[in-house]
């Protein structure tokens, strides 16, 4: 198995993962937010914000998770998933002793393994598509036999290349 393969099943297992638990934070916040924040998982507020860090999490891990499914360039959604997990592991840092330690040390665990995961899945994708285009798909010429007008190569926009009477190059 090609390193890329393995990247690409890597980063779909995080991109799975992501929208589970951001569909779970979104239909029932309140359980998850008792799991991160303790007591405070009560008020409304700290629901909302799991409730908004939920979609988050299912639109990033969906995004990537359908570039990846259809074989296309995934580094940028990889990209923004690793960004949204050192975001996480650094805000989770950063309010030191305000949560307990098991808290802390479960958040950041998850955070952190999910960002290696990440991040080397970034490296290894690197070299599995056309460095330029990141898109998706290079442009594809269909030969005149094989065109409904028979009339040199086409450009799958549309519009002819090498045609002198097509639009293009009466333009």
């Amino acid at each position: 198995m090609r390193r890329q393969d393995v990247a690409r099943y890597a980063a779909l297992g995080i991109a799975g993962s992501r929208v589970a638990m951001g569909t779970a934070m979104v239909a029932a916040p309140r359980p998850l937010a008792f799991a991160f924040a303790g007591r405070d998982g009560r008020h409304t507020g700290t629901q909302l914000i799991t409730r908004a860090a939920g979609g988050r999490e299912a639109a990033l891990g969906a995004a990537a998770a359908i570039a990846l499914a259809r074989g296309r360039d995934a580094r940028l959604w990889t990209a923004a998933q690793l960004g949204a997990d050192l975001t996480d592991l650094a805000a989770t840092a950063a309010v030191g002793d305000a949560l307990s330690r098991e808290r802390r040390r479960v958040l950041l665990g998850m955070a952190a393994s999910a960002s290696a995961v990440l991040a080397a899945a970034f490296v290894a994708l690197g070299g599995s598509r056309d460095e330029g285009n990141l898109a998706g798909e290079a442009e594809q010429r269909i030969s005149s036999g094989n065109t409904a007008e028979g009339m040199g190569s086409v450009v799958m926009s549309g519009e002819s290349q090498d045609d002198p009477g097509s639009a293009a190059s009466q333009r």
